[in-house]
């Protein structure tokens, strides 16, 4: 069994602080986090190897016991294998979410827990998943959004793709208790008189009884932005009106888009004058 300089992994001297400690390790978490290395197996053990070393040493206890035993770990290590410590480590008994099999002998046989003098009668905690709801505007779920959230005050950005929608479920992996997983729902604000199914997004508009008998076009606001929208003569209340890729983005499909479906109302004129009234009766005369 071959000793483990953990300062050297981390690459910091023996004196540096906790905080930079933390620094570092974060550091080279994320340069050879798996998600990040796919597939590299040097990596994962890279990863793994950074992950033990900050187990240690980013735990006062442990790093004061580490260092306590410097040379003289061949000594203790000799001292376990003759049954002087109760070695109770079971690697069975955690998670490890890269299925590499746990720490190395080394680490097991100072830090692994069981009664031995460094081991102590503590094991690693069970990874657990952590549940939370991610509040998003519509805005941020129609364009995509990074978002900074604290959890356990530790910051984490996110980044949610445009197209999120209400109740969407993310996973962000070894964010969560214990390096378990963080899962997100995601509760997205809708505006007023909007509606969502799917893709598209569906609103309404109010013209006016002449816009609706003789055709035209208007101008209207929607959560996409200006339009202008034509309407044909004859529109009838009610009436739905697609306007093709104004919808919302696919969020698993980059260039696609939903359909903006307006729904048409119609004002009826209130308070005629005699002559608007006289108009109107001349106009169904001539139609009946």
């Amino acid at each position: 069994m071959d000793y483990k300089d953990y300062y050297k992994v981390l690459g910091v001297d023996k004196g540096v602080s906790q905080a930079d400690l933390k620094k570092k390790y974060r550091k080279l978490a994320v340069e050879f986090h798996p998600d990040k290395n796919p597939g590299n197996s040097k990596a994962e053990a890279r990863f793994k190897e950074i992950s033990e070393a900050y187990e240690v040493l980013g735990d006062a206890d442990k790093r004061k016991k580490y260092d306590e035993l410097g040379s003289n770990w061949q000594q203790y290590a000799q001292y376990q294998n003759q049954g002087g410590g109760r070695r109770s480590y079971q690697s069975d008994g955690y998670d490890d979410p890269f299925g590499g099999g746990g720490f190395s002998d080394f680490f097991n046989a100072f830090f692994g827990g069981g009664g031995g003098s460094f081991g102590g009668s503590q094991r690693r905690p069970r990874q657990a998943n952590t549940q939370a709801t991610l509040a998003l505007s519509f805005d941020e779920a129609l364009n995509g959004v990074a978002k900074l959230v604290d959890l356990n005050g530790e910051k984490i950005r996110l980044t949610i793709k445009p197209g999120a929608y209400d109740g969407q479920k993310l996973k962000v992996k070894g964010k969560g208790l214990q390096g378990g997983d963080l899962l997100l729902t995601l509760s997205v604000q809708r505006p007023p008189g909007v509606e969502i199914e799917g893709l598209n997004i569906i609103e309404k508009v109010t013209i006016d009884l002449y816009t609706a008998v003789l055709g035209g076009k208007i101008n209207m606001n929607t959560v996409r932005g200006k339009i202008a929208l034509p309407i044909a003569s004859g529109t009838q209340p009610g009436k739905k009106l697609r306007v093709k890729g104004k919808g919302m983005p696919n969020p698993t499909k980059a260039g696609e888009f939903g359909d903006l479906i307006v729904e048409v109302q119609v004002t009826i004129p209130t308070n005629l004058t005699e002559e608007q009234q006289k108009m109107f009766e001349s106009l169904r005369g001539k139609m009946a």
